[in-house]
């Protein structure tokens, strides 16, 4: 049974919120506290965590298209190519680190990677949040083709649309891959 679009969106909501408080909570550790309660499984599973979130974020996105008929507007579909390239980066790095002690290492390797794509597709992300929330002026891939990249599909708890949603897990993984790289 399919929960009705309220629902289903409340409950993504949700989880973004839970991961901005995580966000927040790594952050928080790392600069005023000292860093022994989530920041080092952070660093040790970091590759493993955003690989799932991830996929998570892949999967939500596509629920909203493939099963609630959203059409996603362009800025949409770049998002979601960095985030598919973003997943098959993740990906590979856990499939040639598999085995145990290596992980650490490749997630050191690939953070690089991980920040400069993950930063790129947040600040598109912000970019268009910006838009929805002010209402239109953006510059669109898809201009009257499609979805309109100014509407907004979903707001919840008063602030949380799609691309913000987005713009969480892009953070997420920048923090966690920064946390990675602190680890040279």
């Amino acid at each position: 049974m399919i929960p009705s679009l309220a629902t289903y969106s409340y409950w993504v909501a949700l989880g973004a919120l839970f991961l901005q408080c995580v966000t927040v909570y790594l952050l928080i550790e790392h600069f005023f506290l000292t860093e022994k309660y989530l920041a080092p499984y952070a660093r040790r599973f970091g590759v493993g965590i955003v690989f799932v979130v991830g996929i998570v974020s892949a999967a939500f996105s596509l629920v909203y298209s493939e099963v609630y008929g959203f059409i996603p507007c362009g800025l949409c579909w770049v998002e979601r190519g960095m985030l598919y390239s973003l997943i098959v980066l993740f990906g590979t790095a856990l499939w040639k680190s598999w085995g145990g002690s290596r992980l650490v290492s490749r997630a050191v390797e690939i953070a690089d990677y991980g920040i400069v794509l993950s930063v790129l597709a947040a600040a598109l992300s912000l970019y268009h949040h910006y838009g929805q929330m002010t209402g239109g002026g953006l510059i669109c891939p898809t201009a009257g083709v499609g979805s309109d990249c100014a509407r907004r599909l979903v707001f919840e708890f008063g602030y949380l649309t799609l691309p913000l949603m987005s713009f969480t897990a892009f953070v997420f993984f920048i923090v966690v891959f920064w946390l990675c790289r602190r680890e040279r």
